[in-house]
């Protein structure tokens, strides 16, 4: 007994100087490659001392047509979907301080991703051709332009935990839904739980691919 009494402290001792050493290890993420002209907007929005989100990648190609910024979120969605909808807000602010910091033909695109990979939101301040242009007749309807505030909430339904709440108490001008692979008859006994996550939406898009399917959408909302 004495002896497996001994083993097992050796083995606690072990276990812990592993556990420390992982701890020390510093894990870095890609290379962000930034832009010195734009230093003020990196330091007081992109960059941040954010507990719940990781700064994965910055990407100012022209082919893309935007500033895009993705994040990844490294704790619970309640807790990162909040920070990232903070620092959107924190985008818009620094746009209404400092109207003519950017060039007018500037957009922007902000992404939250889960670790794996999978998108869980994408924000866009301008509506391109290649990024649903489809959508800018519509929105010029209901009033909205395109232009450097975050504006248009792009959710991807099929990445929302429903056991994992959040609220957004942040104004949204627009929430878009893509249901173009919903058909009646497949998964219609959804809900439309994560809505109460978003409080202050002004209009609410959906894309759908029928009548039948735009009738039922219809009835839920």
């Amino acid at each position: 007994m004495k002896k497996l009494i001994v083993k097992m402290n050796i083995i606690t001792i072990l276990m812990f100087m592993i556990a420390t050493l992982i701890a020390c290890i510093k894990i870095t993420p890609p290379d962000v490659k930034t832009d010195d002209r734009y230093k003020d907007w990196f330091d007081q929005v992109v960059f941040g001392d954010y507990s719940a989100l990781s700064l994965y990648n910055y990407d100012d190609d022209p082919k893309i047509q935007y500033k895009w910024v993705e994040y990844t979120q490294s704790k619970r969605e309640s807790v990162s979907c909040n920070e990232f909808f903070d620092i959107l807000e924190k985008h818009n602010k620094f746009i209404e301080s400092n109207p003519d910091y950017f060039v007018s033909s500037d957009y922007f695109w902000y992404s939250l991703s889960r670790e794996s990979g999978a998108r869980i939101i994408d924000v866009y301040s301008g509506l391109r051709n290649e990024f649903y242009g489809w959508l800018e007749p519509i929105m010029s309807e209901l009033g909205y332009t395109n232009g450097q505030k975050m504006q248009y909430v792009f959710l991807n339904r099929h990445q929302i935990m429903r056991d994992d709440k959040f609220q957004i108490s942040n104004e949204i001008p627009v929430l878009i839904l893509d249901y173009e692979d919903l058909e009646v008859g497949g998964d219609h006994d959804m809900d439309f739980f994560y809505l109460d996550y978003f409080t202050n939406v002004k209009n609410i898009v959906v894309n759908a691919n029928n009548e039948d399917t735009v009738k039922y959408l219809k009835a839920q909302l």
